[in-house]
């Protein structure tokens, strides 16, 4: 996709031999050396695609707090005394969400380091569930099989009227 809204419009970012320009909070500019993009590299690059995602509603939101991206993300009242607990010796210089909220991630340098959603937070590798977290044996649905007691003749299984198909 090639920009052509003015850069007075639209704040783009490039680095020297990049061959895209970049939103400048996008995470290609991270820990680069780059520079406001001129309006003939807008007009002579396409976008990246983590900026165009960002342009067109498929991105991130960036929160300024941890409280704001609670608030964002509609994590219940009962999970954030945990969720920041468990937060309180994580570092980080930027919090994001995707666009469908499912989780808040918190990032160091450009990489997630923690995240959490409604009823689970991954901290220093490891999952904690979160108040309202309801466990799972991952088997899913599993039906009662349509057969009774074994026939005492044919060793065959009953169906649940009871009566041996082969017997009557």
């Amino acid at each position: 996709m090639t920009i052509t809204t003015p850069v007075e419009n639209l704040v783009l970012g490039r680095t020297a031999t990049g061959t895209r320009v970049h939103g400048i909070d996008c995470p290609h500019l991270v820990g680069k050396e780059w520079h406001l993009a001129s309006e003939a590299e807008v007009g002579a690059h396409p976008l990246c695609d983590w900026s165009e995602d960002q342009l067109s509603g498929h991105g991130r939101s960036h929160p300024e707090t941890l409280e704001a991206a609670m608030r964002e993300q509609g994590t219940p009242e009962a999970a954030k005394p945990l969720i920041k607990e468990l937060l309180a010796s994580v570092g980080y210089d930027e919090i994001w969400l995707p666009y469908s909220r499912s989780y808040v991630a918190l990032g160091l340098n450009g990489r997630a380091g923690a995240s959490f959603g409604k009823t689970y937070a991954w901290v220093d590798g490891r999952r904690v569930d979160l108040p309202g977290h309801v466990a799972s044996g991952h088997q899913g649905h599993r039906a009662t099989p349509p057969y009774g007691e074994a026939c005492p003749i044919t060793f065959e299984a009953h169906p649940l009227t009871g009566e041996c198909d082969r017997c009557n």
